[in-house]
């Protein structure tokens, strides 16, 4: 099975993600991305589970899957907010569910230079994929 190798996301919606991530820190940073199309255009911001940031809880789950579907969107993406650098934890890997949804992190180690960086995870296996900003 071929992937594409790259994810679009709006302008607005990157920056919007990673002040998001800037302002609430590796701890409570993460939520849904989605999109019409083939597009990131919205972002749902989301409270983690946990301290780990890598689950989410079930009811609000359900609530922005409703946003999601109110708005005519799919779900594109996910992302959180890592302490360390931008690669998938073993537990972001181990929560991957859907191939298709793109795992986004937001890497705050440098906290005057923050890396974001995005992967298909399929099969305990995590590829980085391209970021188009449009």
């Amino acid at each position: 099975m071929f992937r594409v190798m790259h994810i679009s996301i709006k302008k607005e919606i990157f920056y919007e993600m990673l002040s998001h991530c800037l302002r609430e820190g590796p701890l409570e940073a993460c939520g849904f991305l989605s999109g019409a199309g083939e597009i990131i255009e919205k972002m749902h911001k989301m409270k983690p589970l946990n301290d780990a940031a890598a689950s989410f809880n079930p009811s609000e789950t359900f609530r922005v899957s409703g946003e999601i579907q109110a708005l005519g969107h799919k779900w594109l993406g996910v992302f959180r907010a890592h302490a360390a650098d931008g690669r998938p934890t073993q537990t972001d890997i181990d929560f991957s569910t859907d191939p298709d949804v793109v795992q986004f992190i937001v890497a705050l180690s440098d906290e005057g230079l923050p890396v974001i960086k995005a992967y298909r995870i399929e099969g305990g296996k995590a590829d980085e994929i391209h970021i188009e900003i449009e």
